[in-house]
């Protein structure tokens, strides 16, 4: 059986080139938070955000809900 690669989006320091070159290819998405604060772990909307601007389908995103 064939393994499936994800690939992490970030809250930050994201290069939008490299979320649209792994689009291209058959990987899912997974968003993350930053774990540094507490307050943040969990919150994924910039991650969500950089993503969208990548034009990465939700279906594509493993852990919308």
């Amino acid at each position: 059986m064939p393994k499936q690669c994800i690939f992490q989006v970030r809250y930050h320091r994201m290069n939008l080139d490299e979320i649209v070159t792994a689009s291209f290819y058959d990987v899912k998405f997974i968003l993350s938070s930053d774990a540094h604060k507490p307050e943040n772990v969990g919150r994924v909307d910039d991650a969500y955000a950089n993503a969208l601007n990548a034009e990465i389908e939700n279906t594509r995103i493993v852990n919308l809900r």
